[in-house]
């Protein structure tokens, strides 16, 4: 098993790959990471907390 994390900074429960901007870098999708410190630095500069 692997851990992933997300890079934003709310919980979610109930991933939908559906939802998002359609012309992100990568296209429309739910992004994940293995790297817990890239997901909170990029939390961090997201919402401009300390998570």
């Amino acid at each position: 098993m692997i851990k992933v994390f997300h890079t934003g900074y709310e919980e979610i429960k109930e991933p939908d790959v559906y939802r998002g901007r359609k012309n992100a870098d990568l296209g429309q999708g739910f992004y994940t990471t293995d790297n817990s410190e890239f997901a909170n630095r990029w939390a961090r500069e997201k919402n401009g907390s300390n998570y």
